[in-house]
């Protein structure tokens, strides 16, 4: 009943992000009924036209440029004549680190802490980047200053996501087709700040991850093939 208050049909991109090498990439929801006056768009850099590439994801997409010249681009089309600030490449951060990475609001700092505190004792994090999605029981600079109070976490970043969640499923499994904003948080932190870190992990506050033979999530990661590893959890309910 809720779908169309709670469904984001305002945010066009999340995030413009420099790659170096003359390379950037724009993160955005899906564009649906704007995929046309998407693609009749050009985008400029310094005056010169780049190469553009549209890649369509489950309930994401990208929006790469190849041939930027400066920090920002100029986007002119169907939609308008916008320039566009281009955000640092921080990959640098994270290099070499094992990040716990999660999107929260308004969760409670100390239980926060206890799972940074977890991960770093049970699995080695040494790292956090931590996404908050509109809290209003406290300011990023108060969270941030309290996660820099944790023994053996080498570094940690709170980004501000301020976008409307969107409609979530029935269950586990049902009908998630329009939560955007927490998969366009993932491919940020994916593409500006864990590009070189040695293994990321994401869980949510209140989901702590086991191994039943007490091998590390990174350690599971760094050594698969893939260098990807999934885990399946188990609700556990507080009587």
């Amino acid at each position: 009943e809720t779908f169309d208050q709670q469904f984001d049909a305002t945010t066009l991109f999340y995030d413009a992000v420099s790659l170096g090498d003359g390379e950037a990439v724009l993160l955005a929801p899906p564009f649906f009924n704007l995929a046309g006056k998407l693609a009749a768009t050009h985008f400029f850099s310094g005056g010169w036209p780049c190469r553009t590439e549209i890649r369509n994801y489950d309930r994401h997409t990208q929006v790469w440029l190849r041939g930027v010249r400066a920090d920002e681009i100029r986007a002119m089309g169907p939609l308008g004549n916008v320039n566009i600030p281009l955000s640092p490449d921080q990959s640098k951060v994270f290099r070499g680190r094992r990040v716990i990475f999660t999107m929260s609001k308004d969760n409670p700092i100390e239980w926060i802490l206890d799972w940074v505190r977890f991960n770093r004792d049970v699995h080695g994090a040494d790292a956090v980047l931590f996404y908050d999605n509109g809290s209003t029981a406290y300011d990023s600079t108060t969270l941030s200053a309290a996660l820099k109070t944790v023994e053996g976490i080498a570094c940690s970043v709170v980004v501000e996501w301020p976008f409307r969640y969107g409609p979530q499923g029935f269950n586990s499994w049902d009908h998630w087709d329009s939560d955007f904003c927490q998969l366009g948080a993932w491919e940020h932190a994916r593409w500006r700040f864990l590009r070189d870190a040695k293994s990321a992990m994401n869980s949510d506050i209140d989901e702590l991850v086991l191994s039943k033979n007490g091998q590390s999530a990174f350690e599971a990661a760094e050594q698969s093939r893939s260098g990807f590893v999934r885990y399946r959890g188990s609700w556990i309910i507080g009587v």
